[in-house]
């Protein structure tokens, strides 16, 4: 059906763009340029989806973004070169059908425009977005769910502080994807001989479901952990991400209230997928990955450690750790049985399962012997009568895992066993989740019958909330109506204390136990709830919109508290009292409208800085809006657009230009990717290499500060740059930088008529030019000493 589907989609786009090849006329460049586009898109979604299907087995899921969002340093890349090949074989074909579009409208004859044409063109392409199952499902997740507020009704906090008497020992051992149904004798006789004796030895949970949010590695420990789903509306996008959902209160924050030392070991590196950044936030002080544990260069795979490797030193790191007298949690996951293969580890070598053809059913089968040498290794320690020994699979074994249509012929379920050398061995056979794992783990840790997030005691009274809605399917609904209710608590903001606590050394301000990183804008509530932050981009030429500065001067309203830590030149444009401490860092505390804020520098000490509530009865409008004009004339560039008509070439990207005031906050000065920081002007050809379709500087810029008149610089300085390279046009030339106390009534304007510079462009003024390349002024603008003055250059756009 989805081929079809797919088939249906890519027919009606291909008969859509035929009907527009031969429009001519006002509008058929904006509707060629717009069809044009279409392919490349359809194919990438198209094709995203395709390889995110192969990994999740329901194409764009919250694993997707996830990673989209933490990238994918540390993953076995190598692992999956079919799919980056089949990847790069439909985008490219998306872009070969763009190019051939565009070849046949240029060759062929053009009619008028037919609007009921035109018309039908744009149905038949909402057609195939609309019938396109990529696109249909890449829309469901991020607008199709339906919102619920019951969460508050399901979520507990979790149990309150309490000593716990006679604290256990906790080792903790996540298996990559070795879910339950290995052990169906079914299916795979004899697979995994050890951990069968030892679900007979243990606390098995036979019933243990996967959630939406749990179906990946460190979705799977933050559901096991902490009781909620990693279901990420990314509510805080632009939070800086120096903690690990630190709303949260996970097994590792509550063994940390009870005096345990908590540390993790895994074979991956410890910062794929956030990992090590998830432990430090919740009360591990040591954290071990591949780069940590690493003794054999040539013995890894393409994930990290071997599975031999890794048991080994978790036997020696178990030894050590039961030779103190602090109660310790010692978890570790392995990455032995990772798809879609596996690894299997030098011990092995000689050690098949059955026949031996599948690759991975021998690696399970190698993790299951180390599994069992590892724990009878550590069982003649004395800490051992003291450890409760937890088996969880961190989710089931993904979609791309060789062994999926096998085990879709059994009842696939998460694998959870508790050995608790004080209970007797059992079968648990309640319906439940991942969710439910740290509940009821809590019990066993003397903690008492308990319920966290949205997780509960599987041996406790209190019913799951699979229980409660009846199947996975319909709890699983309830989830995604949760899901701005579960980011709010994993990632929300803090509220804002009084005073705040600003380090120097680690340019971070802390918000109770938060830390941010600065020069940030923080805006707040009256009650203190924080409303957004705000970070500056180091080159605002880039993205002007996100400064601190734009958004104050056009977004926030006039009595919206905000807290801003940034340099003191940028902050100056509020308080100019802070312009003489020149490179330090300043903070500035109040609102647009309040008559009474704080402000200063930030010392090279750890600073306590006060919060101004600023109290209504100080506000006053006209000082908000003389304040936001002088944030859009100094902090802001000064925008204008240019576009060249030059029939010889086609469109290609905007360029920019900038030219800093001396007293702007905004420098320095750019033309293209030359930058100047010092004051003066200098003038640059730009060229256009019909080879690359690309616009590039010729040469080095000139400085004419002082200098001959320009027109004779372009001669002198220019001339024969471009002669010699047939694919190489001048499209134009620039002037761009401010003038220096030299540059005044020097520089000459000479045969170029309309060019206003001479004796106008005063020391510190920014100034912008664009002559053509028959020295005609086509742009010239300066601006005031504290300003900075932007320019985008088209070619052959429309409508500019």
């Amino acid at each position: 059906m989805k081929t079809l589907l797919l088939g249906l989609s890519f027919l009606a786009l291909a008969r859509a763009m035929y009907l527009t090849l031969s429009l001519k006329g006002r509008f058929s460049f904006i509707i060629k340029s717009f069809f044009i586009l279409q392919p490349i898109l359809i194919f990438l979604v198209v094709a995203c989806w395709i390889i995110a299907d192969w990994f999740t087995g329901c194409g764009f899921d919250d694993s997707v973004f996830y990673h989209l969002r933490f990238g994918t340093e540390g993953a076995g890349i190598s692992d999956f070169t079919p799919q980056i090949l089949i990847f790069i074989f439909i985008f490219f074909l998306g872009v070969v059908i763009s190019g051939l579009y565009y070849y046949l409208c240029k060759r062929c004859s053009g009619i008028s425009v037919s609007v009921k044409e035109v018309l039908f063109s744009i149905i038949l392409l909402i057609i195939s977005y609309a019938v396109n199952p990529a696109v249909h499902n890449l829309f469901g997740y991020f607008y199709l769910n339906q919102i619920e507020k019951d969460f508050p009704l399901y979520f507990h906090a979790g149990p309150e502080v309490v000593s716990v008497k006679s604290p256990r020992n906790v080792l903790y051992l996540y298996l990559e994807g070795l879910e339950r149904t290995y052990l169906d004798k079914t299916i795979f006789p004899g697979l995994l001989p050890n951990l069968s004796v030892l679900e007979e030895k243990s606390v098995s949970f036979t019933h243990v479901d996967q959630p939406l949010g749990a179906s990946w590695t460190i979705a799977g420990m933050v559901s096991s952990q902490c009781g909620l789903p990693l279901l990420m509306l990314f509510t805080n996008y632009d939070f800086s991400l120096n903690e690990f959902i630190p709303n949260a209160r996970c097994l590792g924050d509550m063994l940390q209230e009870q005096g345990y030392r908590l540390e993790y070991m895994g074979g991956a590196k410890s910062e794929f997928a956030g990992k090590g950044l998830f432990y430090r936030s919740h009360g591990f002080s040591r954290i071990d990955g591949l780069q940590d544990l690493l003794q054999e260069p040539d013995y890894v795979n393409s994930w990290g450690l071997h599975d031999d490797t890794l048991y080994d030193l978790l036997a020696q790191r178990f030894t050590l750790l039961g030779q103190q007298s602090q109660p310790f949690a010692l978890f570790s996951i392995n990455v032995g049985t990772h798809q879609p293969q596996g690894y299997i580890a030098r011990s092995c070598e000689k050690f098949r399962y059955g026949n031996g053809r599948n690759k991975h059913l021998n690696a399970v089968h190698c993790t299951d012997k180390l599994i069992g040498d590892f724990l009878n290794r550590i069982k003649t320690e004395p800490a051992f009568t003291n450890t409760l020994i937890v088996l969880v699979s961190d989710h089931l074994a993904p979609p791309a895992t060789i062994t999926t249509p096998l085990l879709e012929k059994g009842d696939r379920k998460n694998l959870f066993m508790v050995i608790d050398p004080g209970r007797e061995p059992g079968t648990v056979t309640r319906p439940g989740t991942t969710l439910d794992i740290t509940p009821t783990l809590l019990g066993y840790l003397n903690f008492g019958s308990t319920s966290l997030g949205l997780g509960r005691d599987l041996n406790g009274s209190e019913k799951t909330l699979l229980e409660t809605f009846g199947s996975m399917e319909a709890f699983n609904r309830r989830l995604l109506s949760w899901r701005a209710s579960i980011d709010e608590i994993l990632w929300g903001y803090p509220s804002m204390p009084p005073e705040v606590a600003v380090s120097p050394d680690t340019m971070q301000v802390s918000i109770g136990e938060r830390r941010i990183k600065y020069p940030v804008l923080i805006t707040y509530q009256e009650t203190g709830k924080i409303n957004e932050i705000w970070y500056s981009s180091p080159r605002s030429i880039i993205s002007t919109s996100m400064t601190p500065a734009a958004y104050l001067s056009s977004v926030i309203n006039n009595t919206m508290a905000f807290l801003w830590l940034d340099s003191c030149v940028q902050i100056h444009t509020l308080a100019p009292a802070l312009k003489k401490e020149n490179d330090a860092f300043c903070y500035y505390s109040g609102s647009l409208a309040g008559r009474t804020p704080r402000y200063g520098a930030i010392s090279q000490t750890t600073t306590s800085i006060a919060i101004n509530p600023d109290p209504s009865a100080a506000l006053s409008i006209e000082r908000a809006n003389q304040l936001r004009e002088k944030l859009r004339v100094t902090n802001l560039i000064h925008w204008d657009k240019l576009n060249i008509l030059n029939p010889s070439i086609p469109p290609v990207q905007i360029v920019k230009f900038i030219s800093a005031g001396q007293d702007s906050v905004n420098g320095p000065s750019f033309l293209l990717d030359a930058e100047f920081a010092e004051p003066g002007l200098h003038l640059a050809q730009i060229i256009f290499d019909s080879k690359s379709e690309q616009l590039t500087l010729s040469s080095l810029p000139v400085d004419i500060c002082p200098g001959d008149d320009v027109s004779d610089v372009i001669a002198k300085s220019f001339g024969q740059n471009v002669s010699s390279r047939n694919s190489v046009n001048t499209l134009f030339y620039a002037i761009a930088g401010s003038g220096s106390v030299n540059c005044q009534k020097v520089i000459n304007a000479g045969r170029i008529s309309g060019l206003k510079m001479p004796g106008q462009t005063e020391a510190g003024m920014p100034y912008l030019a664009i002559l053509d390349s028959q020295e005609n002024v086509l742009f010239e603008k300066q601006g005031r000493v504290e300003q900075t003055l932007g320019l985008d250059v088209l070619l052959n756009s429309p409508g500019v």
